[in-house]
C-alpha cells in the first residue's frame, strides 16, 4: 500500500521526510517494545549497568512513550486497525470507511511528529 499525503484539505500535512520518519517509527514500534522489555529484564538480573545500556533503555522508553501518547488521539475502536494498517499493511475492517482510517492514520503520524519535536 502506498503511503502518501493528500495535498488539498489536509490539516496534518507534513514534509515528506518527517512523514516517512514517523511512519517508520510506528513500523518499528513492536521491536522497540521488545528491546525495552529485554533491557528492563536484564536490569532486574544485574545491578550493574553501563551508561550505554542506561542511555539505550531510556531512548527506547522515550520513543515508546511518545508513540503510545500519540495513540491516545485515535478512538479506541480504530486503534488496532490503524496500527495493523501501518505495521503490517493489513486491510481495514468494514465497520467504517477507508477514508476514516486514512484520516486517523494521518492524524496519528502528525501527532507522533509533534510529540518527537520534528515540527
Amino acid at each position: 500500500m502506498r503511503h502518501y499525503q493528500p495535498k488539498k484539505n489536509n490539516p496534518y500535512k507534513l514534509p515528506h521526510n518527517v512523514y516517512m520518519q514517523c511512519l517508520y517509527m510506528v513500523r518499528d514500534y513492536e521491536r522497540q517494545r521488545e528491546e525495552l522489555q529485554k533491557t528492563l529484564n536484564e536490569a532486574t538480573q544485574d545491578d550493574y549497568k553501563t551508561s550505554d545500556e542506561v542511555m539505550r533503555s531510556n531512548a527506547y522508553k522515550m520513543r515508546c512513550e511518545n508513540i503510545e501518547k500519540s495513540f491516545m488521539v485515535i478512538p479506541v475502536e480504530y486503534r488496532r486497525a490503524v496500527l495493523d494498517g501501518i505495521i503490517h499493511d493489513a486491510g481495514y475492517p468494514n465497520n467504517a470507511s477507508v477514508e476514516t482510517y486514512r484520516r486517523w492514520r494521518r492524524r496519528l503520524i502528525h501527532q507522533i511528529a509533534v510529540n518527537n519535536n520534528l515540527l
